[in-house]
């Protein structure tokens, strides 16, 4: 499922639990305090609604985190990853989601709805060659004949269903994401590095825990929620090093990638515990022990 469709899917859900959506809005400003609230341009016209507290919810730009003076820590970019929606006639089995290595590339593969296949690749950050200019999308699709995937010509002969994109895989945080009379959550609040893809679930999980801590409480306040900055604060730690960790074994940009990725993955079959924070993925990143975390694993693949 993509964004589009699962936030129009919870929007829906929303209006009929009672919820007011507003659609249409154009600038809106935040006051915070103990009495904070909300002010937005609808039709022309400026409305204002106050409240206990305002979820601030509006992705990794957040304008509204900017102007609330609220920093946050972005890291350099190791990886650059390109996506493109394709239809490619039914060639890949829609059963199947796959991650793979290929020279320079590392493919990403998952199936979609209306008979859809999303496409990725990423590269290093410092690869010379980027998907840009008129040719793009052809050379992106080209780099899709790879020995290493199934039916490749298929897929390199794929029709475009969208537009072909790049972005950067960082990892971003807020040291804390409460303030009197608001909450970040989401990507506003800082994200996940998009290599494991946990940025839906990150918010799910964010709305869970916050929500939770208004149910506790009486008093909304960053002190009485300081849990929901904890909690979110050690997550998205573990996460951290689970990006951290694909990413080393994927070994982007060295050299002697496929000899590299041959010792490290010897290693974790003598060691399975250096390859356990993995487990953050698909588990959670509460599954994994907090020894499974420590920095000396990354030394000892790295040195593999």
């Amino acid at each position: 499922m993509g964004h589009p469709e699962l936030r129009e899917a919870l929007a829906t859900a929303a209006a009929k639990a009672g919820a007011t959506v507003v659609r249409g809005v154009g600038r809106s400003t935040v006051d915070p305090g103990p009495a904070p609230s909300v002010t937005y341009e609808l039709d022309g016209a400026h409305h204002t609604l106050r409240a206990r507290l305002v979820v601030v919810a509006d992705g990794k730009n957040s304008a509204t985190r900017t102007a609330l003076g609220i920093p946050i820590v972005v890291t350099t970019p190791r990886v650059m990853l390109t996506g493109l929606l394709v239809d490619d006639g039914g060639a890949w089995d829609r059963a199947e989601t796959t991650l793979d290595v290929d020279g320079r590339n590392q493919y990403v593969v998952v199936p979609r709805g209306a008979d859809l296949i999303q496409l990725y690749i990423a590269r290093h950050a410092d690869d010379p060659e980027r998907f840009n200019g008129p040719e793009r999308v052809a050379r992106f699709l080209a780099a899709y004949r790879s020995l290493a995937l199934p039916c490749p010509d298929a897929l390199a002969e794929a029709t475009p269903a969208g537009p072909c994109a790049t972005f950067p895989m960082t990892d971003a945080w807020t040291d804390n994401p409460l303030r009197p009379g608001i909450a970040l959550l989401g990507d506003a609040a800082g994200w996940s590095n998009p290599v494991t893809a946990q940025g839906l679930s990150i918010t799910l999980r964010d709305t869970r825990v916050l929500a939770e801590a208004l149910l506790d409480t009486p008093t909304w306040t960053p002190q009485t929620l300081r849990g929901y900055a904890e909690e979110r604060g050690e997550r998205m730690a573990r996460l951290r090093f689970a990006t951290a960790l694909t990413d080393l074994l994927s070994a982007f940009g060295l050299p002697d990638r496929a000899a590299k990725r041959r010792r490290m993955t010897r290693l974790l079959r003598q060691q399975p515990e250096l390859g356990a924070a993995l487990g953050a993925v698909h588990a959670g990143p509460w599954t994994p022990p907090a020894e499974a975390f420590s920095p000396d694993i990354l030394t000892t693949l790295a040195l593999a």
